[in-house]
């Protein structure tokens, strides 16, 4: 598990060298701890590098298959559709504003300012 912070004053996330802004931001730092407020969330490599995808493609939307090309070995037989269907809502469950992160509808998800 990946542990997670939540700062309400802070506008910035910085993600390795890589800074982006979101109005409800999350910080992460040292490239593995996002903060945002005082609250601590728990997430793992798989919601960390889905959520981390999301925000350097941030106001674009990602298509499944990118997602699924990206964050898994889509040839392997573990992995389905349903699986970033399932990371998805995880991941929005465990974020404050589970907002951040819009379907769009037939195409994919993207992570909006």
């Amino acid at each position: 598990m990946l542990n997670i912070f939540l700062i309400e004053d802070d506008e910035t996330i910085a993600l390795g060298i890589k800074t982006f802004l979101l109005r409800n931001s999350y910080k992460v730092i040292h490239a593995e701890n996002l903060k945002k407020g005082k609250e601590l969330i728990e997430l793992t490599i798989g919601e960390y590098n889905l959520f981390r995808q999301l925000l350097e493609n941030k106001n674009r939307t990602l298509t499944r298959g990118v997602l699924l090309q990206k964050l898994w070995d889509i040839d392997g037989e573990f992995v389905n559709d349903n699986t970033l269907s399932v990371a998805i809502k995880r991941l929005r469950q465990k974020l404050t504003n589970n907002t951040i992160i819009k379907t769009v509808r037939g195409i994919g998800y993207r992570l909006d300012d």
